[in-house]
């Protein structure tokens, strides 16, 4: 990328509230909406916090329409709390009392420094944190229809929360990126994608293959590692050459 396009991109990102290319960390923001596709692209949220401290991560979650960023009830909110042990909160997805924060149903890694991935499909909702999945959530099989209700619906923007309340704002969150990702195979002549689409996240398995007339050497499974570089090592050759 030239210099030019990069300061570009930034303003771009400024101006627009765009995030920026998949493997960027951005410094977080708070109440200001951020426009993200979160069914398309999981969310990874970078955080140095002391487990005790008590400090929180607060992502709100919200449809394309939404105009308020103090609602936090538009469609859901993420809680993370730094206690000890670390907890968890989704609305709309809790049992028992309002804004009852529970453990995780895995403990979170002891380290210090952590990055947080939340991936969010039409179904479901799974929270990793230093690689290690903390959190899964079907949204359907929820005691509470709200919560299927609402998180089943199409997340277009988000907020880092902190609108000066005691409402558990967000004081932990550091940084922020999409995940990595994939969106074009290797360059090489006659390789297609056999099943499946482009892009896919980090770490997604793309079964391969070579155009008619060509034979595959190599694997024809490779994986998305970072910014379009896969696991690997194939080539396309002419059959009967």
């Amino acid at each position: 990328m030239s210099t030019l396009h990069g300061v570009l991109m930034i303003i771009l990102t400024l101006l627009l509230g765009l995030p920026c290319k998949s493997e960027d960390w951005v410094e977080v923001e708070r109440q200001k909406f951020i426009n993200f596709d979160l069914e398309a692209h999981p969310i990874q949220i970078k955080t140095d916090s002391l487990t005790g401290s008590d400090e929180f991560i607060g992502l709100v979650v919200h449809k394309a329409e939404a105009t308020n960023v103090n609602d936090y009830d538009d469609l859901g909110y993420i809680a993370i709390q730094f206690s000890s042990p670390l907890k968890y909160y989704v609305h709309y997805c809790y049992e028992g009392d309002l804004w009852k924060l529970k453990e995780f149903p895995t403990s979170p890694p002891t380290e210090q420094e952590k990055i947080w991935t939340i991936t969010k499909t039409f179904t479901d909702l799974a929270i990793d944190c230093n690689g290690v999945r903390v959190l899964s959530l079907n949204f359907a099989q929820h005691s509470r229809s709200e919560c299927a209700a609402r998180w089943s619906q199409d997340v277009s923007q988000i907020v880092f929360y902190d609108n000066g309340s005691d409402d558990e704002p967000d004081t932990a969150s550091d940084m922020y990126r999409m995940i990595p990702y994939c969106n074009i195979l290797p360059d090489i002549a006659h390789l297609g994608v056999e099943s499946g689409e482009l892009p896919v996240n980090q770490g997604t398995p793309v079964t391969v293959e070579c155009r008619d007339g060509y034979s595959l050497e190599g694997d024809n499974v490779i994986t998305c590692q970072n910014g379009n570089v896969f696991t690997g090592n194939q080539s396309c050759l002419k059959i009967g050459k």
